[in-house]
């Protein structure tokens, strides 16, 4: 059971009326001592120490914190706790706070908001989708067009070989252009433009049958996969490499 502690004491039974009613309509139980006794021997006050307001102990942080902005002082100068009573009466009826005293309650608030800024400011910082697809050459892995796996072999002297283990890639820059591996052919050249987290490719000037789609685009980690109706294109990303390949 939870004990009671004072948090007010008066000389006369009169006098804890007032403080008591504004306790007991925030919800907070109250027990006076000594209250029958000083009301009938006023005299006895100071020798039992005087009438004592209490309340449980689960309840005293916010009894101060409510009494001190009704204007009383307490008995116990500045609670256990730094008291905020203005603050107390304002976020109070938060849900999941409000059983929390005040200055942990200010505490809580503040480290919420500090990780409010932080996630968003990590989400701001964080490259668009667009600037992921034009960061890097992309190594391609695999190209199916219509559930057929056809290997890419770009030909002509334009030919560059971006590493042993990468020697067909797709180039995504910045100015729109998009350069797609060819078959038995030269580099393809066509557009592209974001529209609803999709890429959409067009007037490729080969090829346009596999290459001119509307992709869904999956990206995680370094894998790429390009996916339309018709085509897949699986790739990895080449992070050594960050410079254009493409002029």
């Amino acid at each position: 059971m939870d004990r009671w502690i004072t948090v007010k004491t008066f000389t006369l039974s009169s006098q804890v009326a007032v403080p008591r009613s504004i306790l007991e309509s925030e919800g907070i139980t109250c027990f006076v001592k000594n209250e029958l006794t000083i009301q009938i021997n006023p005299f006895y006050s100071n020798a039992m120490g005087g009438v004592e307001l209490q309340v449980q102990n689960k309840d005293l942080d916010r009894a101060i914190s409510v009494l001190k902005e009704a204007g009383f002082e307490t008995d116990l100068p500045g609670s256990r706790i730094l008291s905020f009573p203005k603050f107390d009466k304002k976020t109070r009826n938060i849900p999941l706070l409000k059983h929390i005293h005040p200055a942990f309650r200010l505490i809580t608030i503040i480290l919420i908001l500090l990780g409010t800024v932080i996630g968003v400011g990590i989400y701001i910082s964080l490259p668009t989708l667009s600037e992921e697809l034009s960061d890097t050459p992309w190594c391609v892995d695999q190209v199916i067009y219509q559930r057929k796996e056809f290997i890419p072999q770009t030909i002509g002297p334009a030919k560059i070989y971006l590493s042993e283990t990468c020697l067909e890639y797709i180039q995504i820059n910045y100015n729109g252009d998009i350069i797609f591996p060819g078959f038995q052919s030269p580099y393809i050249h066509g557009i592209w433009k974001l529209t609803n987290n999709q890429l959409i490719v067009s007037k490729c000037d080969t090829f346009g049958f596999v290459y001119d789609a509307t992709y869904h685009i999956s990206l995680k980690d370094n894998t790429l996969i390009l996916e339309s109706k018709n085509s897949k294109i699986i790739c990895h990303k080449q992070p050594e490499i960050d410079v254009p390949l493409f002029f």
